[in-house]
């Protein structure tokens, strides 16, 4: 099975009565689940930490005493097996939540790094679980939220299997660069072919035909370590639809 890629729904929310302009617990997916006086509890618990791009959070096998919300950036996932190969086994975007598998304190069972500059909020799992004990409803509506959001990256794991290779890249692209940059003007991504084969589970090899088509038609500019989206309406046109890109020189045209 491909990596899951965690995206955050659009809420509405509610002004945070501690009236903080960049209070991201009262956006986030997560803490939906609890009122506006509960998050201003648990925001007074939290500590905030910036990171640089391939910066780790956390590796696999340590202690998980936290929960890591993440506010700003892109996060990957990756385990590491006997023979030290590591595998990407999910994405995580802004206004989701890490470390909720692990409430007993028990160690991570993956790592976690920075694909771009990130901002993450951190909370002690003792801190929320008292705050959840306090509230069963909203443990009960967590739960259900939680659930809802494993089922959102199944399906759209579905659906990028349904693509072809090309149209798989060009999704992809475009997940991770308005999840790490919004709908800014040609946003670039930290991401190694070999990153984005494992995710979309195709070769290097036709990864890099796709960059090369990709390159050919003025959609991307792609480097051994980093891709940049040149013109996201032509590359999002591709994720859509099954034609592929036309290269946007003269000779293309005849």
């Amino acid at each position: 099975m491909g990596a899951e890629i965690r995206r955050a729904e659009s809420w509405a929310t509610t002004a945070c009565i501690c009236r903080n302009d960049d209070c991201v617990l009262c956006g986030a997916r997560f803490f939906s689940a609890l009122s506006v006086e509960d998050v201003c509890e648990v925001r007074g618990l939290i500590g905030k930490r910036s990171y640089g791009a391939r910066e780790v959070l956390f590796r696999q096998g340590d202690p998980g005493t936290h929960l890591y919300l993440l506010s700003q950036g892109l996060l990957k996932l990756t385990v590491t097996d006997r023979s030290g190969r590591e595998q990407i086994i999910g994405l995580v975007t802004p206004g989701l939540m890490l470390g909720f598998d692990n409430l007993a304190d028990e160690n991570h069972t993956y790592s976690a790094e920075t694909v771009v500059p990130a901002s993450v909020c951190i909370l002690r799992h003792k801190d929320m679980l008292r705050v959840l004990e306090q509230n069963p409803q909203a443990a009960m509506r967590t739960v259900a939220i939680l659930n809802r959001e494993l089922a959102d990256a199944q399906r759209l794991i579905r659906l990028l299997g349904q693509k072809s290779a090309a149209e798989k890249t060009a999704s992809l692209l475009l997940i991770l660069a308005e999840a790490a940059y919004g709908s800014g003007a040609k946003p670039s991504l930290p991401l190694m072919r070999q990153e984005i084969a494992e995710i979309l589970q195709l070769t290097a090899e036709t990864v890099s035909r796709v960059f090369t088509n990709f390159r050919e038609a003025g959609l991307i500019q792609a480097t051994r370590n980093s891709v940049r989206i040149l013109d996201m309406t032509r590359l999002r046109a591709v994720a859509d639809a099954s034609s592929p890109p036309q290269a946007s020189s003269p000779a293309a045209s005849r």
